[in-house]
Formats: C-alpha cells, structure tokens, sequence
C-alpha cells in the first residue's frame, strides 16, 4: 500500500547551509491519524509547509499517493492555528470559498456550505460575520471550510492551540467524530500530549532540532469510536502518556537551541 503522504530523505530551511529538517524520513498511511510531537523550533511547522507544497525541500522529496509533490498540494486540506476566516465574508460564504475558487457555481456552493455548517453546528450562523463568532464558533467554522472539498488528506496545525481546555477537548471530539466513516489520512501538529493520545493511531516524536528526526513511533491502540472527554479515564491511557513523556522530556532543550 502507498503511503497517502511521505517525506524522503527531505532537507529543508529557511537559510541556506541552516536546515530546519535534515534527510528526513517519515510516511502517513491511508486513512491514518498521525499526531506529531516535538520541542518547540524543531520543524514541526516547517513539515507541514513542505506537506501542503507551500515550502519546496532543498533536497529529497514529498510523495503523495507515491507520485512526487510539485507546488500545491491540492489533495490536502490545511487548518493552521491562526484565524484564517475573511472578517468581510459571512460564514456561509467563507465556508464555501474553497469551492468558488474551484469553479463551482454559486447556488450549489452555498448549497454544500450549508451541509456542512449544519454538519458542525452552525446553520443558525450562516450570514453572520467572523467578528461576531466566539472562539469556538470560528474553530467550528474553519473545519467546515477545509472539510467542504472534501481533500483525502487533512494538515493540522495546533488548530486548537487558542482555546481553552474545555473547548478544546469539544473541539477534538468534533474532529473524531467528523472523521468516522471517512476514508481520510490526518497529520496533526500539537504540543498536548493528553490531545495527540486521544485523536491519533499514532503519535511520532521529533528530536530537538536542528536537523530533527522520528525518536519514537508510539501506535495508540485505544478502542474506537473514542471519548475524548473521558479520555482520562482509558485503563491505558496513562501508559501512553508516561511513555511519550519520557521520550519527550529527553528531547527538551532551551528554545534557543533549536532556531
């Protein structure tokens, strides 16, 4: 089977001779949930960019499907941690922008921006504006616009990183539950090991940058569908975090180390 994503011996950076990621090697199966782990500055991000064809290896390659990556990745779909919603947009037309830009008309994008603003709870909120939805709401409304392509792969990065623990825990409980029954390959960024146990099959570890690299491959075999507000109360689900922590804690290093 081919990896849905793969990185090759990729070598990436923002400055010329200072990689970021050096030859790194690391594959997202079909329909996996893979949650990556790491320090802060050791490339999390950078791997993303490079997933999503907004950033271009220095050497080694991105495969998708097996097939080299060249510019965009159009089979992925890319929530990042800042607010992306345009604030002079309703909802409705914001959600439904990725289709417009592919050339859908008008009445069947709204039509399917609708769907999916049921799908996530705001139906009551189409012709509202950004500025007049909570932090939650705008969450709500992001997962709705990557998901309305319906892209094979989905990129996040810390998507819930802003909110609270509350919300953020229903937040990872609507990402569970949209991906039931969906064949779609995940790649999440997050810094919260209790978040990464919950949603992920399986959770990587980085080193410390520079040049960073998988330190451990820990598969997650708590039983699905998942309660990811009880989570705390999975028999296994302090093993798993005692042993990433562990790994993790050894990865630990002054931020300035690993710009």
């Amino acid at each position: 089977m081919q990896p849905a994503l793969a990185f090759e011996k990729v070598t990436a950076g923002y400055l010329p001779g200072r990689p970021v990621v050096e030859r790194f090697d690391l594959q997202l199966m079909p329909g996996e949930f893979l949650a990556l782990v790491g320090p802060s500055g050791c490339g999390k991000s950078t791997l993303l960019n490079l997933a999503a064809g907004l950033q271009t290896p220095d050497s080694g390659q991105v495969t998708v499907n097996g097939r080299p990556l060249a510019g965009l990745n159009r089979d992925a779909g890319y929530m990042q941690q800042v607010d992306t919603l345009l604030p002079w947009k309703s909802v409705l037309d914001n959600v439904a922008l990725g289709l417009a830009l592919r050339g859908v008309k008008k009445e069947e994008a709204q039509r399917r921006a609708r769907h999916w603003l049921q799908t996530v709870g705001l139906a009551a909120d189409a012709d509202r504006h950004p500025a007049q939805l909570s932090g939650g709401m705008k969450k709500r409304a992001a997962l709705a616009q990557m998901l309305i392509t319906e892209p094979p792969i989905l990129l996040l990065d810390e998507p819930f990183s802003a909110l609270d623990a509350q919300l953020r825990q229903e937040m990872g409980a609507e990402l569970v539950r949209l991906m039931q029954n969906r064949n779609r390959s995940v790649l999440l960024i997050t810094h919260d090991l209790q978040e990464a146990i919950a949603l992920a099959d399986r959770v990587a570890v980085l080193s410390a940058g520079p040049s960073c690299r998988v330190v451990e491959n820990l598969a997650i075999r708590l039983p699905h569908p998942r309660n990811v507000e009880n989570m705390l109360q999975e028999p296994q689900f302090m093993d798993y975090h005692a042993a990433l922590w562990q790994v993790l804690k050894q990865q630990a290093r002054p931020v300035s180390a690993c710009l």
